[in-house]
């Protein structure tokens, strides 16, 4: 958790993992092994030049366990899942002290159970992600007047809907409201498209309001933006 006191119970144990970081890519560039101590931002770092992604996080300072185990939103999430969907296998200590590989063959209700079970079962000590080729997307973010929210709250309704409906798997967005200290001040909206066309057809309705206070939508990789949705939720303000 983002504040003291809430992460554990009292006398409970921590555990750190945080120096096993690896992000290794096996021959065939099919699995991305990845230890519970890396950030979204090391596993980008490694597979972009590649050319390559899993279904991972969309902020990239944000640790690949804790996403993970949670479950995970991801701008793969409407062609792939969550996260936790895109794992093809959990290295696991029990407790016993006994290491056991959670998969769709060996445990298999372990396995189940870490897809949104957090660290109730064991202590993950590696993640194997299902990999997959990918170059560039298109993303960032466009500020707007507080004033346009009816119309937001309509076209974001619209987007959903059609997104919901498979019309277009390559589309998501993070609808954002944010207050001033006299009350509410600007519509921040982040929109991704997990492929390098700018302005889809699934998007240009809830893009094209005005006026825009600043647009930032280009066509980069996923470091760079989940970079930037990064920058707007530093730690210890999630």
């Amino acid at each position: 958790m983002s504040w003291a006191g809430a992460a554990n119970i009292q006398d409970g144990v921590t555990i750190d993992l945080g120096q096993m970081n690896a992000v290794v890519v096996n021959n065939e560039r099919t699995i991305t092994r990845v230890g519970p101590g890396a950030r979204w931002s090391d596993v980008y770092s490694k597979l972009s030049p590649m050319n390559l992604a899993v279904v991972g996080g969309r902020v990239s300072d944000v640790g690949v366990a804790g996403l993970t185990l949670g479950g995970g939103n991801s701008f793969f999430a409407p062609q792939y899942g969550f996260a936790c969907d895109g794992v093809a296998n959990f290295e696991v200590v029990l407790a016993s002290g006994r290491i056991v590989n959670a998969n769709l063959h060996s445990h298999r209700d372990l396995f189940r159970a870490l897809k949104g079970g957090n660290n109730n079962f064991g202590v993950v000590t590696r993640f194997d992600f299902k990999t997959f080729s990918k170059g560039q997307v298109w993303g960032g973010f466009i500020y707007y007047p507080y004033q346009t929210l009816q119309s937001q709250v309509q076209a974001l309704q619209d987007f959903t809907t059609a997104s919901g409906a498979g019309i277009d798997p390559y589309a998501s967005v993070i609808n954002a409201y944010v207050f001033g200290t006299t009350g509410p001040a600007v519509i921040a909206n982040q929109y991704t498209y997990t492929k390098p066309q700018p302005y889809p057809g699934i998007l240009q309705n809830i893009t094209g309001f005005q006026p825009q206070i600043s647009n930032s939508m280009r066509i980069t990789d996923l470091l760079n933006i989940t970079d930037e949705v990064g920058s707007g939720t530093p730690n210890g303000y999630r």
